[in-house]
């Protein structure tokens, strides 16, 4: 992998994120003592609280951060820290950078406290709940947590199945389909809106990779273009 962090593209719309992965990522959100708190000579005493210069005065503490000794020898370290690594390794350094984006669906009913229990979904965006002591309550959501069926309504469910081809939810909210291929070139596709996402590189050539389901999203390992000097590259939808 190399050594910066490149978005692909984040769709938030539908929970989707498509992201490449370069796992100087894990050194940076990782490794905060190089030249993070304590590790500076560069601290709070550049900034005077309330100060009408202080947004001024944090833009200096933070560029006299970066231009440390530390930091600067953490971010040519980082250049090389991670490359070559397997698939293998590159899915398991995904799951300990970004163990939410990867394990946890962004979508559906949320966790519910011990001794809280669901009841039903009297709307799409409402859920009932048996609280303890004998008491209600109901969860109220902006977004769809709850879909009609035939056999009634049900939660959405944003953990992925297969389906030909690719993976999709195994219980969408209503009118949002996303599908995920299960060969990167062919793009994420939202498939009631016409949507999709593609990742390319500089010079509009498609990457390429073949993916597995890691938890809640899909680990595309090695997507990259050899033949436009595209390496060490991984995404993550």
């Amino acid at each position: 992998m190399n050594a910066s962090l490149r978005s692909l593209g984040v769709c938030l719309t539908c929970c989707i994120a498509g992201l490449t992965l370069a796992p100087a990522c894990a050194l940076a959100e990782g490794a905060s003592s190089l030249g993070g708190s304590g590790a500076s000579p560069f601290g709070s005493a550049l900034v005077v609280p309330g100060s009408p210069a202080e947004g001024e005065q944090l833009e200096a503490q933070e560029e006299a951060r970066r231009s440390g000794p530390e930091a600067v020898v953490a971010r040519e370290a980082s250049a090389t820290a991670y490359e070559g690594l397997s698939t293998e390794q590159a899915g398991k350094l995904a799951g300990e950078v970004f163990p939410v984006v990867v394990g946890e669906p962004d979508g559906g009913p949320p966790a519910l406290p011990d001794g809280v229990k669901a009841t039903g979904f009297p709307s799409d965006f409402a859920m009932s709940l048996a609280l303890p002591e004998g008491k209600l309550g109901v969860v109220d959501s902006l977004a769809a947590i709850a879909v009609d069926t035939p056999s009634g309504r049900v939660p959405v469910d944003l953990g992925l199945r297969e389906v030909g081809s690719g993976y999709e939810a195994k219980t969408p909210a209503a009118g949002v389909l996303v599908r995920i291929p299960k060969h990167l070139g062919e793009g994420v596709v939202l498939s009631d809106s016409g949507v999709s996402l593609t990742p390319v590189d500089e010079h509009g050539s498609v990457l390429e990779g073949v993916g597995v389901v890691d938890g809640a999203s899909v680990f595309y390992g090695d997507s990259e273009n050899a033949n436009a000097g595209v390496y060490d590259t991984d995404t993550l939808a």
